[in-house]
């Protein structure tokens, strides 16, 4: 990921492209999760990182801003990855949250 995003920020940016960099950076992060499936022997890691795969394809699909008539602007790309990737994040670690608190108790 420290190579893969700096490099990515790079060609996008030179071929014009900067507005694809939020979803393809969700990309980078979801693929980087299955490499951590067999170091934790967990299909979460698969789950998660497949999960910010899709939400940053899904997100290539979408305008990248919706404009309103009194001239704001919504940026629905850089909304929907960020949003997307947090709740994918909060779930996979509510598993953990949950058992931690149950053995808590």
């Amino acid at each position: 990921m420290a190579i893969a995003i700096p490099i990515t920020n790079l060609i996008l940016r030179n071929i014009g492209f900067e507005d694809a960099l939020v979803p393809i950076i969700a990309i980078i992060v979801g693929l980087h999760f299955f490499g951590l499936v067999r170091a934790f022997d967990s299909q979460r890691f698969a789950l998660i990182g497949g999960a910010m795969c899709l939400v940053g394809v899904v997100a290539l699909g979408l305008p990248v801003h919706l404009s309103h008539n009194t001239g704001a602007s919504f940026p629905v790309r850089e909304t929907v990855v960020g949003v997307g990737c947090a709740l994918i994040l909060w779930g996979g670690a509510l598993g953990t949250v949950l058992s931690t608190w149950q053995n808590m108790r």
